[in-house]
């Protein structure tokens, strides 16, 4: 079985990158879902990038309570929980950015998109004007309509 995954990012980049979790990672399943495609609307795919911004966007302290803390065996909290860390795989993504962003600025998906890029990936990076967060997913604006078109061309 092949899935592909529009859901809430970062879970949708997290999920399809989660058959590539460390071994002693909690959150390893033995059969992970297999996903084979993504798009990523307004997400957070790099949460140690997104930390680093501070209280912008998200901000570094939502960005700690959904990672968690350093602990023994678990200093990296990032290497199990952020897509970035956890590398490039077999699926396909395509990262969607609205240039008015304010809780995932372009920039974001460029950094990830590059960061990826240098290990091999092969991502889009659709940034589109006029576009806020909330239009990515708001069924009826032309965003919405873009993200669409994505979905229908990973899926053919």
């Amino acid at each position: 079985m092949v899935c592909f995954a529009l859901m809430a990012p970062p879970a949708a980049l997290w999920l399809s990158a989660r058959p590539r979790l460390p071994a002693t990672s909690p959150l390893k399943a033995a059969r992970a879902l297999p996903i084979a495609a993504v798009v990523s609307t307004g997400g957070l795919p790099d949460l140690a990038y997104e930390s680093a911004r501070g209280e912008e966007g998200c901000g570094a302290a939502v960005i700690a309570r959904l990672v968690g803390f350093s602990q023994p065996g678990r200093a990296d909290v990032y290497a199990d929980t952020s897509p970035a860390e956890l590398g490039v795989g077999r699926d396909r993504e395509v990262v969607i950015n609205g240039e008015e962003e304010g809780i995932s600025p372009p920039r974001n998906g460029a950094a990830y998109v590059a960061k990826m890029a240098a290990n091999g990936a092969d991502i889009r990076h659709v940034v589109l004007n006029d576009t806020g967060h909330v239009e990515l997913i708001a069924p009826g604006t032309a965003a919405w309509t873009r993200t669409v078109e994505a979905i229908e061309q990973l899926v053919r």
